[in-house]
């Protein structure tokens, strides 16, 4: 996204608020969430399991159901529901494999969202744009995405897949993992 794009796509937009993201990825060993296409992070000290619903990641939209209970994320994991959610994954073989930060610009101009990060991979720069519409049920999804896909358009932007912040982070800081997460299919590469 060059200036322009982000200063057409703004205009008329109210900013809703400018946080400050700090996340931290978990995997084991094997890569066996991240392989799959599913992200365990820790946001500012809460855990959320981010699993692919409808393609999840592949070209220009992205599909996931997000859940935030740790009860949940615990039943998805299979981690012992007696321990802290922590504890429980150190103890099943989860560990960190990404940690940066991220400065999120949230506005809204309609019915959607837009959120400007800019994440910092120890002094490397990341900047992205995503455009969001909420929906209430599943049947709505495919009206969303157009509607999505007709306001980029409107406001200049080219529709094409982008790396997520965390596969950015792994081609830049740890290739041997993301060639994997290529390898798997749950990511795809491309320029």
């Amino acid at each position: 996204m060059t200036d322009e794009n982000e200063r057409n796509l703004l205009k008329g937009a109210k900013l809703v608020d400018k946080v400050v993201n700090k996340d931290v990825y978990y995997d084991n060993d094997v890569y066996g969430l991240t392989s799959n296409d599913i992200w365990l992070r820790k946001r500012n000290g809460k855990f959320e399991l981010k699993i692919p619903i409808e393609g999840g990641s592949k070209g220009a939209i992205s599909r996931y159901l997000k859940i935030t209970d740790e009860n949940t994320i615990r039943e998805k994991l299979n981690l012992d529901s007696n321990k802290e959610l922590e504890i429980a994954l150190r103890k099943a073989g989860y560990k960190p494999f990404a940690s940066y930060r991220t400065i999120r610009k949230r506005y809204r101009k309609g019915d959607f969202v837009i959120d400007i990060d800019e994440a910092d991979f120890d002094g490397g720069k990341y900047k992205i744009c995503e455009i969001e519409l909420k929906v209430k049920s599943p049947v709505e999804v495919r009206d969303a995405e157009k509607r999505i896909i007709d306001f980029a358009y409107e406001h200049g932007l080219e529709i094409r897949p982008v790396r997520g912040k965390v596969i950015e982070y792994l081609k830049r800081k740890n290739f041997e993992h993301y060639a994997i997460l290529v390898a798997s299919k749950a990511v795809e590469d491309f320029d």
